[in-house]
C-alpha cells in the first residue's frame, strides 16, 4: 500500500512537471512572437518618423535655393534690402534662426541682424572648426551642414551652407560664396512630433556624431539606451539616428508571469486529478482483491 501511494504521488509530480514545461514553453514561444511583432512595429515607427525628419530637414535646407537663384540672376550683386525681404519670406517655419549671405565665404548680410551682429564680417574659411564643411560644400557643389553644435549666437543648432557658382565672361564657372540657413534645434523639427512616440509606448533619442563625438539632438526623459531599435536619417554630409526603446520592454514579462502562475495552478490541478484517479483506481483494485 505504501509503495502504491508513492507510485501515485510520482504520477502526480510527473504530470504536473510535464504539463508545466509544455505550457511554459508555449508561453515563452508566444512571448517571443509578441516581442517580434512589437519590434517590427517599432521599426515601422522609426522608419515613418525618420522619413518625416529627413523630408523636413531637406525642405528647410533647400530654402537656400531661393536665395541662390536670386544671387545667380543678379550676378552676385544683391542689395541688402532685397536680401532682407527675401530672407524674411524664407523664415516661415519654426526653428529658423537666421539666413545669411556670404560672398567669398564672408558674412556680409544676416537676417535678422539683431542678436547676430557679431557674425558680420566673419569668414568661414578662417574658422578651423567650420572650414572643412565649407570646403566640402565647394568641392561637391552640394549643401553641407555644420553641427549640431552650440551656436556662437547662443543656443544649439546647425548651419546649412549652399555653395553658389556663377559663370564668368569666359564661360568658366567660378565659386561665388554661400547662401546659409541657421536652424535652432530641436525647435526646427518640432512639427515632426516625436513626443507622440512616448504616447505610443516608446522612449526615443535622436542623435548623431559630430567630429567623432556623440551629440544628442533631442530625446525623451525616460530614454536609457537599453535594447533599442535604430533607423538611419540621411542629411547632407552627416548621418543621424533615431533610436526607440519600449517603455515596458519588448518581452511582455508581466503577462508572461501571470500566465506562468495560471499554468502552475492548472498543472497542479491536473496532477491532483491524476492523483485522485490513480488513488481511486488503487482502492478499487484493493477492494476487488479482498472480495474475490
Amino acid at each position: 500500500m505504501h509503495k502504491g501511494i508513492k507510485g501515485i504521488l510520482r504520477y502526480f509530480v510527473l504530470t504536473a512537471v510535464i504539463l508545466s514545461i509544455f505550457l511554459g514553453m508555449l508561453i515563452l514561444f508566444a512571448g517571443i512572437q509578441e516581442a517580434r511583432l512589437k519590434k517590427a512595429e517599432a521599426r515601422r515607427e522609426t522608419k515613418i518618423y525618420a522619413e518625416r525628419t529627413e523630408a523636413l530637414l531637406n525642405s528647410l535646407f533647400h530654402k537656400t535655393d531661393i536665395l541662390e537663384s536670386i544671387i545667380i540672376t543678379s550676378n552676385g550683386n544683391v542689395p541688402e534690402e532685397t536680401f532682407k525681404d527675401l530672407a524674411r519670406s524664407m523664415m516661415d517655419s519654426p526653428g529658423i534662426r537666421a539666413v545669411q549671405y556670404l560672398p567669398g565665404g564672408t558674412v556680409r548680410y544676416c537676417y535678422p541682424l539683431e542678436g547676430n551682429e557679431a557674425v558680420i564680417g566673419d569668414n568661414i574659411f578662417q574658422n578651423p572648426k567650420r572650414e572643412r564643411d565649407a570646403r566640402l560644400a565647394m568641392d561637391t557643389k552640394e549643401i553641407a551642414i555644420s553641427g549640431p553644435y552650440d551656436l556662437s549666437q547662443g543656443g544649439f543648432g546647425l548651419a546649412a551652407r549652399n555653395p553658389i557658382f556663377l559663370t564668368g565672361e569666359d564661360n568658366q564657372e567660378y565659386f561665388w560664396g554661400f547662401s546659409v540657413i541657421i536652424l535652432d534645434l530641436p525647435d526646427a523639427i518640432e512639427s515632426i512630433h516625436l513626443e507622440e512616440l512616448v504616447q505610443s509606448g516608446y522612449e526615443y533619442s535622436l542623435h548623431c556624431m559630430v567630429d567623432e563625438q556623440p551629440v544628442v539632438i533631442t530625446q525623451s526623459p525616460g530614454f536609457t539606451g537599453q535594447k533599442t531599435i535604430d533607423n538611419i536619417i540621411h542629411v547632407p554630409n552627416h548621418t543621424w539616428t533615431l533610436t526607440l526603446q519600449s517603455k515596458a520592454g519588448w518581452l511582455p514579462w508581466k503577462e508572461m508571469a501571470a500566465e506562468a502562475v495560471i499554468v502552475l495552478l492548472i498543472s497542479l490541478l491536473c496532477g491532483a486529478l491524476v492523483y485522485m484517479n490513480k488513488k481511486r483506481g488503487s482502492r478499487f483494485i484493493t477492494w476487488r482483491s479482498r472480495t474475490s
